[in-house]
């Protein structure tokens, strides 16, 4: 009797351990085939927009080459450390992958970046098809960015030691996506009190429950990077749901010493953090630019300062009540503006300075050189103020270099072009028509420039019916069919 209710017991027990792991099969066969659908219905999107983009880089001639990847995210611990398949695909995301064939420069861009660019690009590819578009730097050209940082490996720590407040001081060895080693990385991570106070080894983990201390960590230094990727290397951190970085070492080093320090507090640690300890990993993440890709020059700071202004702003967008976003989004533009600033400033002082290579005219090219200000100034008030478009100051500043720009264009040529007469002047009277047509659409409120394009515009018409009418007359004389 005994042997039979253990049998009966032994096989329940084993049913519903088969039972179990078929539900749990059949759940994660679920997550698999719903992590593939949403990555499929994300490609189904992109796809499309990517030959728009190869096409259009192909009709401008521009050696850029757009290709889709998909990347596991490296902002988590639990997406870098996943096992299992859908896990692993939930941790994937679509990126684009932009090649530039010349240089051999690549750029990796997230769907949102590559949505933001295309937008661009597609704007620049109509003035380019008008023939309105003018060339820039390379900061204003979409298809560019910056030299970026390449992950160069990564360093997997295990904390068990700290679920005993056992401190770590060790090499870890750094591996590339490939699974070799490429570098060693020196990191300690030192237990202490909250007010810098040793403390006592614990002897079972559970001890830790509730107690408050705080985690010293130190990067010291990464030894053997490859001498390809040695430039401005840089460390990123990973420590449960923090995420920090180390700041860049200037120029080209091999053996790099960071002497990197910070402090994390923990409260009354709770269960969370002590199977954070018992079964995670910190995570260091070596990154530096590749040769001949540095970012040590003015247009790749420019262009370095636009793109964190674009993201800012884009995040500011998202959560307009976050007030840290606010505050980081002013701060970007600010830097991005006066770095532009800077670079304009530096343009006019290297033209101004070269008087040898101005054209010998002294009339028409003063005026187009002064047009031409006006109008970067015009365009560059009305990119701050769409930026910002809260700011009355901005606004301001756009509605006065606006007036000015029209102002001067509506005057139309000068120099060369009047001293020739005849046609010219008509062309003239066109040409002011048509700017101050423009200048009372832009702002159809402003009365003055309303009045402006009416007298331009009834002296245009006028002046035309009148050489029409003389022309006639001309006519008829030489033809004999008018007799006076």
């Amino acid at each position: 009797m005994y042997d039979l209710y253990t049998y009966i017991k032994n096989t329940y027990i084993q049913s519903v351990k088969k039972i179990e792991a078929e539900r749990k099969k059949i759940q994660n066969e679920k997550k698999i085939l719903m992590c593939r659908k949403k990555l499929e219905m994300s490609l189904d999107k992109l796809i499309p927009k990517l030959k728009e983009v190869n096409q259009v880089a192909q009709e401008m001639e521009k050696p850029i080459v757009f290709e889709l990847k998909l990347q596991q995210r490296s902002d988590s611990i639990e997406a870098l450390t996943a096992t299992e398949q859908a896990d692993r695909l939930a941790a994937m995301d679509p990126v684009v992958v932009v090649t530039n064939k010349k240089t051999g420069q690549r750029w990796i861009w997230s769907q949102k970046k590559f949505d933001q660019r295309r937008f661009m690009i597609m704007d620049q590819f109509h003035q380019f098809q008008e023939g309105l578009l003018q060339k820039g730097s390379a900061a204003d050209d979409p298809f560019w960015d910056p030299p970026s940082s390449v992950m160069i490996g990564r360093a997997f720590m295990y904390l068990k030691a700290l679920s005993h407040l056992v401190e770590i001081d060790e090499k870890f060895d750094v591996v590339d996506i490939k699974g070799k080693g490429v570098a060693k990385i020196s990191v300690k991570i030192l237990p202490m009190g909250l007010d810098n106070e040793e403390l006592d080894y614990l002897r079972e983990p559970k001890e830790l429950l509730g107690m408050s201390f705080k985690l010293k960590i130190v990067i010291q230094s990464v030894e053997g990077l490859p001498d390809d990727f040695a430039y401005y290397p840089k460390v990123k951190f990973l420590f449960q749901d923090k995420n920090m970085e180390t700041s860049e070492v200037p120029g080209k080093s091999v053996d790099p010493k960071f002497g990197w320090e910070n402090e994390l507090e923990f409260n009354s640690a709770d269960e969370e953090l002590l199977d954070y300890f018992l079964h995670s990993v910190a995570v260091f993440e070596v990154r530096g630019y590749q040769k001949g890709f540095t970012p040590d020059n003015q247009e790749s700071k420019e262009a370095r300062l636009k793109s964190a202004f674009e993201e800012a702003r884009a995040a500011w967008r998202a959560d307009q009540t976050n007030e840290k976003l606010k505050d980081e989004f002013k701060s970007a533009k600010r830097a991005y503006y006066k770095c532009k600033a800077q670079a304009a400033q530096a343009a006019e002082v290297k033209v101004s300075a070269s008087p040898a290579e101005q054209p010998t005219s002294q009339h028409s090219e003063p005026s187009n050189q002064g047009l031409e200000a006006l109008r970067q100034k015009f365009e560059q008030a009305r990119e701050a103020w769409k930026a910002d478009q809260g700011n009355e100051d901005l606004k301001n500043e756009f509605r006065a270099a606006k007036k000015a720009y029209y102002a001067v264009k509506a005057l139309g040529p000068v120099g060369d072009e009047k001293k020739a007469g005849g046609g010219n002047d008509l062309e003239s009277l066109k040409s002011a028509f048509e700017a101050a047509r423009e200048a009372w659409k832009a702002e159809q409120g402003n009365e003055e420039l309303k009045a402006n394009f009416k007298v331009s515009i009834y002296t245009y018409i006028y002046i035309h019916i009148y050489i029409y009418i003389y022309t006639c007359i001309r006519r008829c004389t030489d033809m004999n069919l008018c007799r006076l």
